[in-house]
């Protein structure tokens, strides 16, 4: 909220206050994506412009690489996965499922170990694996995101701004992660101010990062952003209006809180 409103004060959008990169679209990819309905997931997010997909794993091998081929059943040409094991394995576990995760072309494997783990199993599972490991939306210390970087286990690194750290501290962050050739790709599931609070700061300091989007139909999301960016060719477009550049809707959101307490 400091950062919003220092950024209206100075008349610019946050990303000019943030750094100067002077990005004003974003890449994307939608997340949230599980069994069932992987294919209807999949097209109703094209429908709204995403071209990269996240989809959840570590349910059973069986389940995952059902899911896995569903997923690329249903991918058209030049649109990209990962997946998202969500802290679901140990070593050994990890180690065969990465295995045999190394012919699909996937853009990164994510948490495929607990983030506790000690970084020496990070580091001996990237070692296994052409694909980059990403992980970070459970760290909570600067002393922790920097061993995490500096142990070259993670080639894609995701701070939260609204789990740690701030705007402030996840800004200086991002430019160390930058620094040591990593991608910095930050974790969001949430609000929409949330949200275009990370893609400004992910347009600040430039990189070839992408922007997290929870593909689940969230009506709320958007009415407390508005006017809410437009996603084209999994391209993310930033208001350019003074500081996050959404307002909240509060008319429209009253509705629809009305609207679904009487449903319920």
């Amino acid at each position: 909220a400091h950062w919003d409103l220092a950024a209206r004060r100075a008349g610019v959008p946050l990303r000019s206050l943030l750094g100067s990169a002077g990005n004003t679209t974003v890449k994307t990819y939608a997340s949230g994506v599980n069994h069932p309905g992987i294919a209807e997931t999949f097209a109703r997010a094209r429908d709204k412009g995403y071209r990269r997909f996240k989809i959840k794993f570590a349910f059973g091998e069986k389940q995952d690489f059902r899911n896995l081929a569903e997923a690329y059943d249903c991918m058209e040409k030049g649109e990209e996965l990962a997946v998202d094991a969500n802290q679901g394995w140990d070593l050994p576990a990890a180690l065969d499922q990465v295995r045999k995760l190394q012919d699909y072309p996937l853009f990164w494997i994510e948490e495929p170990l607990r983030c506790d783990r000690p970084l020496g199993e990070w580091k001996e599972l990237a070692s296994t694996s052409r694909i980059p490991l990403a992980a970070g939306e459970n760290l909570r210390s600067r002393e922790s995101f920097t061993a995490a970087v500096s142990s070259g286990a993670l080639g894609v690194v995701q701070p939260d701004v609204c789990k740690w750290g701030g705007l402030s501290v996840c800004k200086e962050l991002a430019v160390e992660i930058l620094r040591a050739k990593r991608r910095y790709c930050p974790h969001f599931l949430g609000s929409g101010i949330g949200l275009l609070a990370s893609a400004h700061l992910l347009a600040s300091v430039g990189g070839d990062g992408l922007l997290e989007v929870d593909c689940t139909p969230s009506p709320m999301r958007e009415l407390l952003a508005q006017p809410f960016p437009a996603v084209e060719e999994g391209n993310l477009h930033l208001p350019d209006a003074p500081g996050l550049g959404v307002d909240p809707d509060l008319e429209g959101a009253k509705k629809y809180i009305t609207r679904y307490q009487e449903i319920r």
